[in-house]
């Protein structure tokens, strides 16, 4: 997973494409988050589901992210 997102940003810091790459990295990352976050919710039984509780927000964070848009930062510079 670090690899992945190193290596994106490897290609954007030497001015070349670098979206499929960030692509690949967003989608794996956001997957990795909705599994770690689910397991959390599964340890912690009804207390994850607690909208203060800091995992339901872990939650909320990783649906965000799987969801979200396409990297900000343009390969065109």
């Amino acid at each position: 997973m670090r690899g992945l997102v190193y290596r994106a940003a490897w290609l954007g810091d030497q001015g070349r494409p670098f979206n499929q790459e960030a692509a690949m990295a967003k989608l794996y990352v956001s997957e990795v988050a909705n599994r770690a976050a689910g397991a959390a919710v599964q340890i912690h039984g009804g207390y994850g589901c607690i909208r203060e509780s800091a995992i339901s927000r872990f939650c909320a964070d990783a649906k965000t992210l799987e969801i979200g848009g396409a990297p900000t930062r343009s390969s065109a510079t």
